[in-house]
């Protein structure tokens, strides 16, 4: 074959092989598989457990089966291994072989999928989600391991930690501040809804805690007595006084008496026309008066409303239904009242919370977090370190990717070993994650200008960039040399964002791609801790 032959082949598999990279779901194949099951005993363990995991071959008797020579799975430690135990049931052979592992790192992780190589064919495991729980480990009981590398963990928002406190505390206050104002309002409402007379009696008594000492006590007693006499009459005798002097006060009650609406004693009518003499005095005049009299004249303006009420009539039916009535809309106004001041409190603890929270997070976040934005939380929440593929690519991400199967393409079976997909969501989704792996025959020789071009040109044709010119950079992770490739596409009139990671070394392809919603503004931040989580880790 000649040289150019040669070199065209290679280019020729590898172009068949980054066409499939993309491919979602299950394709089965029309042979018939060997029957391989990977089980492991526990899926949670605490820090320097052991996992027992069973890898059982089931083949027929004219096939070879070769398991792989690892020194661990993944991030996780091999510290057992058994020899390979071989059952004969009916025409077919069940290989077994057994392995222990630990971890020293609490977090949530996968034991990768591996490749058995049966005649020739590879053929590769399930991977299986292992969560380690964090715990204190007596150093005297617990064998012991080397101590491995710290994850690094991206911080946790505590956002709902900080709403419910500043929510929690500004409800308390709002509660008691409502419980006060309840209770004044209460005991104020109670006075005001008390009968004329009664209430009249109860304000009179009141001034027998009123301290007189200075000339400006005396007037403002005498005038609380005066006003107390004049708003009982305008409640009780229904006679507008509240704006008359003393002397006009006299006259109109005089009427009453005269017209028979009210009957009082001449000498009654005397005493009261002393008393508000006395009383105009001390207010205009700066009279001094003594303690004595002044509790003298409280008393007479109180014995001359009690002498008023016993002469006024009973309440008419329609007078009673009246009051009845002014009483229920008065009830419907307090409760009315009530429940604004307490939705007006509820309105202040919800703005000082957000107020809060803005201050803490920013206007935008708050939102964002408040009204549960797909992305926002998405950022938030616990994401998850696992390692996938073999040699293991190490990757954080919002959730453990699935494993799809995808078959080597026809004809591609001398070249290519194994080929493995992981993938999270789906094309058209908000965030689509893909963890492409394949491991290449060493023999083929592929350059990485080659792989760069052909990648190219793949996303071209997959995302419908024909006319699109794409962003590349090179980048280096672990010692391995790649290429970072960014663009956008729309699908279904939905502008969209990705960033493709190739990584090349022989013999092995490994890529990162992260499709996300251009106008969005977490998920290019969401792609860039996924990208900074990357770790090429050696398959040993």
């Amino acid at each position: 074959m000649s040289k150019k032959t040669t070199d065209f082949m290679p280019i020729f598999m590898t172009k068949h092989l980054l066409l499939i990279l993309f491919l979602l779901g299950s394709i089965g194949f029309a042979q018939k598989k060997p029957t391989i099951k990977v089980v492991a005993d526990t899926t949670q363990i605490k820090i320097g457990e052991q996992i027992n995991l069973t890898v059982s071959v089931k083949v027929d008797s004219t096939r070879s089966v070769s398991f792989p020579e690892l020194k661990a799975f993944g991030s996780f430690e091999i510290i057992e291994e058994s020899p390979i135990d071989t059952f004969r049931e009916k025409d077919l052979f069940n290989l077994i072989k057994k392995y222990g592992l630990t971890k020293f790192d609490s977090g949530s992780y996968v034991i990768p999928s591996f490749p058995i190589i049966v005649s020739n064919q590879s053929y590769p495991t399930d991977s299986i989600a292992v969560t380690v729980l964090d715990v204190e480990v007596d150093t005297l009981k617990q064998k012991m391991y080397d101590i491995k590398d710290i994850i690094a963990v991206h911080p946790k928002s505590n956002f709902w930690k900080y709403f419910w406190w500043t929510l929690c505390i500004l409800l308390v206050l709002g509660s008691i501040a409502f419980y006060f104002w309840l209770k004044y309002k209460t005991k104020k409402e109670a006075e005001e809804e008390l009968p004329p007379y009664e209430k009249a009696i109860s304000e009179l008594q009141k001034l027998d805690n009123f301290s007189l000492h200075e000339q400006a006590d005396y007037k403002h007693y005498y005038s609380k007595v005066t006003d107390v006499l004049k708003i009982y009459y305008e409640s009780e005798v229904h006679v507008d006084v509240m704006e008359c002097t003393s002397d006009e006060l006299l006259e109109k009650i005089e009427l009453l008496v005269d017209s028979g609406q009210i009957k009082l004693e001449k000498g009654t009518l005397i005493k009261l026309q002393e008393t508000l003499k006395t009383s105009d005095l001390v207010k205009f005049a700066k009279y001094s008066n003594t303690f004595e009299d002044a509790r003298s004249d409280r008393d007479n303006i109180l014995q001359f409303i009690s002498l008023t009420h016993e002469t006024l009539p009973e309440p008419t039916e329609e007078e009673l239904m009246a009051g009845e009535q002014r009483r229920i809309l008065q009830a419907k106004r307090r409760k009315k009242r009530r429940l604004m001041v307490a939705a007006a409190i509820i309105g202040l603890i919800l703005l000082g919370t957000g107020s809060t929270m803005i201050a803490k997070y920013g206007l935008l976040s708050t939102i964002d977090t408040l009204f549960r934005k797909t992305s926002k939380l998405m950022m938030d929440g616990d994401w998850v370190y696992s390692e996938y593929g073999y040699p293991p690519i190490g990757i954080e991400t919002p959730e453990v990717l699935k494993q799809v199967k995808v078959p080597i393409p026809a004809g591609n079976e001398k070249a290519i070993v194994s080929m493995t997909n992981y993938a999270y969501g789906n094309l058209g989704n908000e965030l689509y994650v893909v963890v492409n792996h394949v491991n290449f025959n060493p023999q083929l020789e592929i350059t990485n200008d080659q792989v760069s071009e052909l990648s190219a040109g793949e996303l071209k044709q997959r995302f419908g960039l024909e006319d699109f010119q794409l962003k590349s950079e090179d980048l280096t992770i672990d010692e391995i040399n790649g290429t970072h490739k960014t663009g956008n596409f729309f699908k279904d009139s939905v502008a969209y964002q990705f960033d493709v990671y190739t990584f090349f070394a022989k013999p092995s392809l490994r890529q990162i791609v992260v499709v996300y919603k251009k106008d969005d503004r977490y998920y290019p931040e969401i792609s860039n801790r996924i990208f900074n989580s990357i770790k090429l880790l050696k398959g040993e």
